[in-house]
């Protein structure tokens, strides 16, 4: 009979031969936040590489766009729009001429970046270095990401989860960040606001969901949006659990006025304007506030036409301020936001006008 000799372990790389390293490592995990940084991957290749074929080689699926950086390498997602001292990336070549480079970081688009996703990356053999010679066989691994933060299912809110105090003139409306992807009709139809409310859907990025409330927050108010389970990813998943959240917003006050509080030599000129927290009727402000002593003129809103801010009053008098004088203007709770609703408390302030 034959005898059989050992020669040792044969070790069946699963990477290409021109590929050193890369990141994520296969089946790895990446932590991931969605709010700053971009989801990265790295390749380090043992040779200078054709730069052209490796771009056309590289693929991602789910399909993802982005850029690519040459001559880097990072082991974390980028936080940052280019490579600098301080992003993470480690240089891999001096960039005296492009036939050096051995090293490529590939930076998704913010729109292909999502947390809770499993991502495979594929470098065809139509890649190659400089020198002409091609990957023997495909690299391919995956990886996944992980949100960085820890809430129900994943949703981010704005305002967040027991805010008080939040302005009602507040630019953003209600911005819900899903973790991914969402079924907008699913979305629109299991959506529901407390106290009820014009609504209308904006939706920015397809995790992304902004209501408008056809204009300021109600003052005073605590509201609650809730997102029935039977939403839906556009996977066909549903939420699986109901999602509530509220906030409470401020009650109407005055957050500024010109001239402030105090306030000395002041130009006998200059109209007087208070800012509000919430828009105001012009018709209650005219009844509501008063001026000692006595200054006729006229109310109006901040602003010109049709721009006017219906948050600011403006009190322009008929002729100047007199000269070196204390004036006190006094705002009544009678004074009302555009839902009605009256300011809790009176608020005053007092300025003296400069000497001739």
């Amino acid at each position: 009979g034959g005898s059989i000799t050992y020669l040792g372990e044969i070790d069946l790389s699963t990477v290409p031969d021109l590929v050193d390293s890369h990141y994520p490592e296969n089946n790895g995990e990446i932590v991931y936040d969605w709010r700053y940084g971009r989801i990265t991957i790295s390749i380090l290749f043992t040779h200078p590489m054709d730069r052209e074929s490796v771009e056309h080689a590289f693929s991602t699926n789910p399909p993802s766009e982005g850029i690519f950086y040459w001559g880097n390498y990072t082991n974390a997602p980028m936080y940052g729009w280019f490579a600098d001292a301080l992003s993470g990336f480690e240089r891999g070549a001096t960039i005296t001429t492009f036939s050096k480079v051995t090293s490529m970081t590939y930076s998704f688009a913010r729109k292909d970046s999502y947390t809770d996703t499993t991502y495979t990356v594929t470098l065809a053999t139509s890649a190659k270095d400089t020198s002409g010679n091609h990957l023997r066989f495909p690299l391919q691994f995956k990886f996944s990401t992980v949100q960085s933060y820890s809430t129900q299912n994943g949703i981010q809110t704005d305002p967040v989860h027991g805010d008080i105090e939040v302005s009602p003139i507040y630019y953003n409306g209600i911005t819900i960040t899903f973790p991914r992807r969402m079924n907008k009709q699913s979305v629109e139809m299991s959506t529901h606001i407390t106290p009820q409310m014009n609504t209308i859907f904006l939706w920015p990025e397809e995790n992304v969901l902004r209501i408008y409330t056809g204009g300021p927050f109600l003052s005073d108010t605590t509201i609650t949006v809730k997102i029935d389970e039977t939403a839906k990813d556009k996977d066909g998943n549903a939420l699986g659990h109901t999602f509530t959240f509220s906030f409470r917003t401020a009650a109407l006050s005055i957050v500024n006025t010109f001239p402030d509080n105090g306030q000395l030599f002041v130009s006998p000129s200059e109209p007087i304007t208070i800012d509000f927290n919430n828009y105001v009727t012009l018709s209650s402000a005219q009844s509501a506030i008063t001026i000692s002593p006595p200054v006729n003129g006229t109310f109006s809103y901040g602003g010109y036409s049709p721009y006017e801010q219906k948050n600011q009053i403006k009190f322009t008098p008929n002729t100047w301020l007199q000269a070196n004088t204390k004036y006190t203007v006094t705002v009544s709770t009678n004074i009302t936001n555009m839902y009605g609703t009256k300011m809790k408390l009176p608020y005053s302030f007092s300025f003296v006008t400069r000497p001739n």
